[in-house]
C-alpha cells in the first residue's frame, strides 16, 4: 500500500513538471477556441496570447463580444451595448497563461491533479486571493500539448474553452492587443468664467 502511495506521488509530481515545464517555454499562442459558458451557450473564435498579459478572444459573428487585454487590464467589449467592463488581468484565473514568470506556491497554489487514460488536468488557485477563481488546464499526455481549460469562478460557475490548431512562440503584431472603444466620446464642454 505504501509503494502504491509514493508511486501516486510520484506520478502527480512528474505531471506537476510536465505542466510547468509546458507553461514556462510559451511566450505567444495562437489557436482556434470553443467556448461553451455557463448557461451553456456556445461561441467559438481566435485566440491570441503573448506574455506578459496580452491576450485577445476574437468571437465570431453573432457575438458582439471582444476580450483584450493589454498587459495590465483585461478589457471585455460588447460592441452591441457599446459597453467597455475592465479588470486587472492578475486578478482573472487566466493569471498562470498570462505571468511570465510564475512562482508555484506564492504565485499559484496547485490544487489537484488528475490524469485518465488520454488527459492529465492540473487545478490551479491564486493563494492570495481564491476569490480570482479556479484554472483548470487540461493537457493531452501523448503529445503533451493544452488542449483545454475550465475556469469556475467564486459563484461556481463553470467557462469551458476548448483549443485547436495551436501555434507557440511566433511573432505578434502589438496592433492584436489595441481595440475601437464602443463607447460614446464626450464632448468637453468649456467652462465658463
Amino acid at each position: 500500500v505504501v509503494d502504491l502511495i509514493d508511486a501516486i506521488k510520484i506520478r502527480k509530481e512528474a505531471d506537476i513538471q510536465k505542466a510547468k515545464d509546458y507553461l514556462a517555454v510559451i511566450v505567444s499562442m495562437r489557436a482556434d477556441f470553443v467556448q461553451i459558458a455557463p448557461n451553456r451557450n456556445v461561441s467559438a473564435g481566435k485566440l491570441v496570447l503573448e506574455r506578459p498579459g496580452k491576450i485577445r478572444f476574437d468571437y465570431e459573428d453573432p457575438s458582439p463580444l471582444l476580450i483584450v487585454g493589454d498587459g495590465k487590464i483585461i478589457n471585455l467589449i460588447d460592441y452591441e451595448l457599446r459597453q467597455v467592463t475592465k479588470w486587472p488581468i492578475m486578478r482573472t484565473p487566466l493569471r498562470p497563461l498570462v505571468s511570465k514568470n510564475i512562482v508555484y506556491g506564492d504565485d499559484v497554489k496547485i490544487t489537484n491533479v488528475a490524469r485518465d487514460a488520454t488527459a492529465i488536468s492540473v487545478t490551479m488557485i491564486n493563494p492570495k486571493n481564491k476569490r480570482d477563481g479556479e484554472l483548470r488546464l487540461i493537457f493531452t499526455r501523448e503529445p503533451f500539448t493544452l488542449k483545454r481549460w475550465e475556469v469556475t469562478d467564486p459563484q461556481g460557475n463553470i467557462t469551458i474553452v476548448a483549443l485547436a490548431n495551436i501555434k507557440t512562440n511566433m511573432a505578434v503584431d502589438k496592433k492584436t492587443f489595441m481595440f475601437d472603444d464602443p463607447r460614446p466620446r464626450r464632448r468637453r464642454i468649456p467652462r465658463r468664467r
